[in-house]
Parts: C-alpha cells; sequence; structure tokens
C-alpha cells in the first residue's frame, strides 16, 4: 500500500477515498539506522582497521590466512567462515564482551617472545570461543600471572584447543601458584588437548 492510499485523518488510519482533501495529511517516518556496526575485512590491514573502529561491533572475517598478532580492547564479535579463516598469530583479549566465532588460531610463537597463546583472557571481562580451532606450540588460552583473582568468564562451545597446555592460569610467580581463582570456565562440546612437549616442527595439527 502505498503512501497516497494510507492516511491520517484525525488520528485515525484510512486506506482508501472518502475522506474530503483538506482534512487529509500524509505521515511519514524517519528511520534511524544507527552507528554502522558491520564490518567486512580480506586482509590483515583491513582487519587492524575494523577493530581500531568503535563503531564497528560485528567483524566478519572472510577466508584466507591472516599473518599477525591482534589485540582487542574492546566489546566486540570477530567472526570467521570457519577453520578456511586462519589467523595466524596470537589474540589478546581485553574487551569487556568479546566473542570469537567460526575461525582458527595458529602459532609457533616460543614463550621467550610476545603473543605466546592463542587467545589471552583479561581480568573481569567476558570472553566466549564458539567453534574456534586453536593450535598453537605453547599456551591455548592464557589468563596471565599479573591479572588478579576476579570475575573474569571463558565460555567455550564445539571447539579445539591444542597446545603445550589448552589452558594455563598463571601464578604470582614459578611457583605452581593459582591466583585466578575468581575466573568462571564454561566448556562444552570441546576437545583440550595438551602436548606435554614442544613441538616446534610446525606439523602439530
Amino acid at each position: 500500500v502505498g503512501l497516497q492510499n494510507c492516511v491520517n485523518y484525525d488520528g485515525n488510519y484510512f486506506l482508501g477515498a472518502g475522506i474530503p482533501s483538506t482534512n487529509i495529511k500524509v505521515v511519514t517516518t524517519q528511520y534511524d539506522t544507527g552507528s554502522v556496526t558491520l564490518a567486512n575485512v580480506t586482509n590483515l590491514t583491513e582487519l587492524n582497521t575494523a577493530l581500531a573502529d568503535s563503531t564497528k561491533t560485528t567483524i566478519n572475517v572472510a577466508a584466507g590466512t591472516y599473518i599477525g598478532d591482534l589485540t582487542i580492547n574492546r566489546s566486540l564479535s570477530l567472526i570467521g567462515a570457519g577453520d578456511t579463516t586462519i589467523i595466524n598469530g596470537g589474540v589478546d583479549s581485553n574487551g569487556a564482551n568479546v566473542t570469537i566465532q567460526d575461525l582458527k588460531i595458529t602459532n609457533q610463537n616460543p614463550n621467550s617472545g610476545t603473543f605466546y597463546y592463542g587467545v589471552k583472557a583479561s581480568a573481569n571481562n567476558a570472553l566466549t570461543l564458539e567453534n574456534v580451532t586453536i593450535v598453537v606450540l605453547y599456551y591455548g588460552i592464557r589468563m596471565g600471572k599479573n591479572d588478579p583473582s576476579t570475575s573474569a568468564v571463558i565460555t567455550i562451545n564445539n571447539s579445539r584447543i591444542k597446545g603445550y597446555a589448552a589452558i594455563h592460569f598463571n601464578g604470582s610467580n614459578d611457583a605452581l601458584e593459582v591466583v585466578n581463582t575468581g575466573t568462571v570456565i564454561n566448556v562444552s562440546n570441546t576437545s583440550l588437548i595438551g602436548t606435554t612437549s614442544y613441538d616446534n616442527s610446525g606439523n602439530n595439527d
């Protein structure tokens, strides 16, 4: 029905004719589309640009290999195209509510450097992994010794995580002291695989 046939007459809406033309007023509505929330990226430069753009709350990452480490400093959803979307590096998750979905994270970074993990969680924040494959040399998911024992929530669904340790919470020193006692981990339909030794051959799938 077009606007010419839908009119507002004294607060009542009518379809069709029969109302004096002098009493007809056409009401139109302006819709607020809000901020742009979606980014579609196909290379590392576009991905880093989208991560830095606060208007992008969902980032769709096309199939391909993205070589480099990523830092997420805000709430967003990072969604790939399945295991054909490969992040060859580590992901540092510092946003209040971060979802990583439908992609693969892999690296051979030794613990002597930085980003020696698949994903690093942070205190007081929520991290969700959905249908994610992580295959790394060192830690699959890590929460560092400088993060206090606070209420971080990590949710892992339908995923596969493999590394020297699939999930690692560091102590306050080199002793086996767990300090992240306030963290909650929810795991379902997920394989957690510890390699028990370093495999730096690059063939640790």
